[in-house]
């Protein structure tokens, strides 16, 4: 202290400019001195809390009543609301999670089974089974002891919330989808039928039509329902290539009934034996590890994986595809279908591409375009 006294302003202004610079903070990746560091106050994380189930429950309210009222219109803001809800969702959940496998005891046994399964990556191959044992076991456990967690009711109520908003997310998106489609369509049919030469041959056909007089198409004479036939077939075939432009499957068939009940049922039966030989599958020990493999991978690899992680991914879903396609390549599916084409090829005598070359059929058969959205563009 006396020996600031002796300074004059000038002097003890830099002095403490001195001090001050010599105690002044740190850079990022510049070596500390570690006397220092020792003294440093470590970088507090963030501390995560649940959000009360009752404080959640008001939130779900609002953005359920925001839903409805955009059921009516979408609604950007909406979509974004419901995104954000999720993520939420998500978050509560596995701190949900958390809690439980603290409440039964499994967290040591999960932490000890995540460092053996990075182990295990690390080297650069596919899991063991023994780990993949060890994983299932401590899955079952976790499954067993959940219901007798004191957080039971609140995972199970954030579970179904993000359940339910997130159909109500792939109902949004679909009815958007949808609504674009819708327009594409109307778009592409309007072109159609503004072409010049459409409009003239219509025009024609409505001349004729009134120029003969009759009030209903069954008064018409043989000349004019062939015209009627013909401009429909122009125009469908017209349309059909617009849209199949769009990347939509179209298909011209008749209004006529192809497959009556009999058939039907043997249709159901067929689908239904089909789904329970796949079910059967998808529950046999092999395929199951297999996705469960598939599933680590994925989960490993995250957003961005890299070739190797690519190269696994590939690699497993390729030995799914190949279990799923022996098992429907069995001698027995594939003999009842052959069975099945044969009598619905036997009972279609009225789609376009048989019944329209056919000599003496009706030339005013009712027919229709089809659009089949689920095989070239989907919703989802």
């Amino acid at each position: 202290m006396d020996e600031l006294k002796k300074m004059d302003t000038e002097a003890l202004l830099k002095h403490r400019m001195l001090k001050f610079r010599k105690i002044g903070g740190f850079q990022e990746g510049v070596p500390v001195d570690p006397i220092r560091k020792v003294n440093m106050k470590k970088k507090e994380e963030p501390i995560t809390r649940k959000t009360p189930v009752l404080e959640l429950e008001d939130e779900v309210e609002k953005l359920k009543e925001q839903i409805s009222k955009a059921k009516e219109s979408s609604s950007k803001p909406t979509e974004l609301a419901l995104n954000e809800m999720i993520e939420k969702l998500k978050k509560e959940i596995d701190l949900e999670y958390s809690e439980a496998v603290e409440a039964i005891g499994l967290k040591d046994r999960l932490l000890n089974l995540r460092e053996e399964c990075a182990k295990a990556n690390s080297q650069d191959h596919l899991m063991h089974p023994v780990l993949m044992d060890k994983i299932e076991k401590l899955h079952d456990e976790f499954n067993k002891g959940l219901p007798t967690v004191p957080n039971y009711a609140s995972l199970k109520y954030k579970l179904g919330m993000l359940k339910e908003f997130s159909k109500a997310k792939c109902a949004l998106e679909k009815k958007s989808k949808g609504e674009e489609l819708k327009l594409d369509i109307n778009k592409k049919i309007k072109e159609v039928m503004d072409r010049p030469e459409i409009k003239e041959k219509m025009q024609a056909l409505k001349a004729e039509v009134q120029k003969s007089g009759v009030s209903t198409s069954a008064d018409l004479d043989e000349g004019t329902r062939e015209s009627i036939s013909k401009m429909k077939k122009e125009i469908q075939l017209e349309l059909a290539n617009a849209l199949k432009s769009m990347d939509l499957d179209v298909e011209i068939v008749t209004a006529k009934k192809l497959i009556d009940d009999g058939l039907k049922g043997k249709v159901e039966s067929f689908r239904e034996e089909t789904s329970k030989k796949i079910e059967n599958l998808m529950n046999s020990s092999d395929l199951k590890n297999t996705i469960q493999l598939l599933k680590l991978e994925v989960a490993k690899a995250g957003k961005t994986p890299d070739v190797a992680s690519k190269k696994k991914i590939e690699a497993l879903e390729q030995q799914i595809r190949q279990k799923l396609a022996t098992a429907m390549n069995s001698s027995e599916i594939k003999s009842k279908h052959e069975e099945l084409l044969a009598e619905i090829a036997l009972e279609s005598n009225g789609s376009l591409k048989n019944h329209d070359l056919k000599e003496g059929t009706p030339k005013n058969d009712e027919s229709r375009v089809e659009i089949n959205l689920g095989a070239n563009r989907s919703f989802i």
